[in-house]
């Protein structure tokens, strides 16, 4: 382990399962703590950097949509075979149901999550873009060992896609196949030539008509999809059972999010911190608006974190509860007026908000230089690999001056 790429605050370096919150350490287990700090090191050390190795492959053959489809960086297998040598593979997978899993709680994966979503490609490294549908024997392990892709088609052009009720896909029963008709779009992973489930990507009539920019679209304007009837998963009609199973635990993926914008908050803090950005005579952090808004973003990541968290721990638990009081919340007949007149009071009695702001502000920044040190050896790290991997680091949208020619 090589902690210089992991110094992330003022005392050099503190492990990611020490930065779990309080109100979710006592459902974190020690040996999740251990595999989360695993998971930190090899998001930091090998993802991060190889980020910019992805995105010289992926271009290496053309910059078209088809020739970057089609291409597989290599680069990405090799981060595979690392984390499954190291047991990061399949963490998302609850070993209650399958003894592929790795047997962590929706919390733990949860926490396991951010960290891979400060990465581009660390998600699926540890094959942790989840299957979402496909027959135990013939789809589910060669998913699980993370061979082949699937995607996941609700989105129609037509409908108001966010009500699943208000789908137009028919499905008819002949002979032994059933016939599907519709187009779909905003297929997650339709455009990845290692997608094999959709129904199933060779049966006649599913074509992949266009890429959009953000990924696939996935419709069949020359005619009917017709799936074999032996296809079909749980029976007739039980679609709206077998998705929330899926999609209710993927939920707790969210925290890849939260991951990233804490990456976001790391480059900031580096950037305020550069001696060469000294606006004034002083460097940014100098400026109090600026760590203003460093507290207001930690507050703003924290909140987003703490709420999934939350809901990880809910669904874990099975811990269903309401509170609804409607008008009567702003009544006397309960207590609530007073906590909330009685919250409102604290943001000054115990000096002004502003105050606290600011200090949140310094207190953070003191991970700067920091931070700082840690970006600038990942770039270096990344320029190994590309060396390794024998590419130069190619500006493929041409903004880079150095690339053009003098106007003048």
């Amino acid at each position: 382990m090589s902690l210089p790429y992991l110094i992330n605050d003022a005392k050099g370096y503190v492990s990611a399962s020490q930065w779990v919150p309080v109100i979710a350490q006592p459902f974190v287990s020690e040996s999740a703590r251990h595999w989360i700090l695993c998971v930190e090191i090899f998001v930091e050390e090998d993802c991060i950097p190889a980020d910019t190795v992805f995105a010289q492959q992926l271009n290496a053959n053309g910059y078209d949509t088809k020739s970057r489809f089609s291409t597989h960086p290599t680069v990405l297998e090799d981060l595979k075979r690392k984390a499954a040598s190291l047991g990061l593979w399949n963490l998302f997978l609850p070993k209650a149901h399958f003894k592929e899993g790795a047997g962590f709680s929706n919390l733990e994966y949860g926490l396991m999550a951010e960290l891979l979503g400060k990465s581009n490609i660390a998600p699926e490294a540890c094959n942790c873009n989840a299957p979402d549908t496909g027959n135990m024997e013939k789809w589910l392990v060669p998913l699980l060992n993370g061979v082949i892709r699937s995607a996941f088609l609700m989105t129609e052009p037509q409908v108001a896609s966010s009500d699943a009720t208000d789908i137009e896909l028919t499905m008819r029963k002949e002979g032994n196949d059933y016939i599907l008709n519709e187009q779909k779009w905003w297929s997650s992973g339709g455009g990845d030539e290692r997608c094999k489930i959709y129904n199933v990507m060779d049966t006649p009539g599913v074509t992949v008509n266009r890429v959009l920019s953000v990924i696939g679209f996935d419709h069949s304007p020359h005619g009917h999809g017709h799936i074999p009837a032996e296809n079909m998963i749980l029976r007739p009609g039980g679609g709206f059972e077998v998705i929330p199973g899926c999609l209710g635990p993927g939920h707790i993926r969210a925290m890849r999010s939260i991951g990233a914008v804490e990456k976001a908050l790391e480059y900031t803090l580096a950037r305020l911190n550069d001696p060469a950005k000294k606006p004034f005579g002083q460097t940014l952090s100098s400026h109090g608006i600026q760590l203003e808004r460093v507290a207001r973003s930690r507050n703003g990541v924290d909140t987003a974190r703490l709420s999934v968290l939350n809901a990880a721990i809910t669904v874990d638990e099975m811990d269903r509860a309401m509170q609804a009081y409607g008008a009567a919340g702003v009544f006397q007949d309960t207590p609530l007026a007073a906590i909330w007149a009685n919250g409102r009071t604290m943001r000054i009695v115990d000096g002004p908000d502003e105050v606290h702001v600011l200090q949140l502000g310094k207190n953070e920044n003191k991970r700067g230089n920091a931070l700082r040190q840690r970006i600038d050896m990942q770039k270096a790290r990344a320029k190994e690999m590309l060396a390794n991997y024998g590419l130069n680091e190619v500006d493929f949208l041409s903004l880079n001056r150095a690339y053009g020619q003098p106007k003048l």
